[in-house]
């Protein structure tokens, strides 16, 4: 049952979504960086969701995650992470989850990319979303 739900997941560009996104038509990842930026969508990964509300209570440490503040026309965004006390970039694109034309996992309450990006690469950084299903924050 779980694969069946899977298997109906849709990728769509950031930029081709029918909600504009901010960022894409200003080249900004992200307009202001708050805690209540974020919203869980139905991916269990709550310990990582809240620890990237932690962190951006200082914007700074959010936007350091970010190669580049800038959205290119290729839709690639280089991020800096850390896992097992190794720093890593993970190179993710614009390609969002999504079902019937709507992000199924996390999403900004205003129009923004950072917090999809991020847990993108964190999944990325995993080998799949599905590996991202719980987990503790520290």
């Amino acid at each position: 049952q779980i694969k069946d739900e899977w298997s109906k997941i849709e990728w769509i560009r950031a930029e081709d979504m029918e909600i504009p996104m901010m960022g894409v038509e200003s080249n900004n990842i992200s307009g202001e960086i708050e805690p209540n930026d974020i919203k869980q969508g139905t991916l269990g990964d709550c310990y990582f969701l809240s620890s990237l509300s932690v962190t951006s209570e200082n914007p700074g440490r959010i936007k350091d995650l970010f190669e580049s503040h800038e959205v290119n026309k290729e839709g690639i965004f280089g991020v800096n992470m850390t896992k097992n006390g190794e720093k890593v970039q993970v190179v993710v694109d614009s390609y969002i989850p999504c079902r019937n034309g709507k992000f199924i996992f996390s999403s900004a309450n205003g129009n923004e990319l950072w917090v999809i990006i991020l847990e993108k690469a964190w999944a990325k950084l995993h080998g799949s979303y599905e590996r991202i299903i719980g987990g503790q924050s520290h």
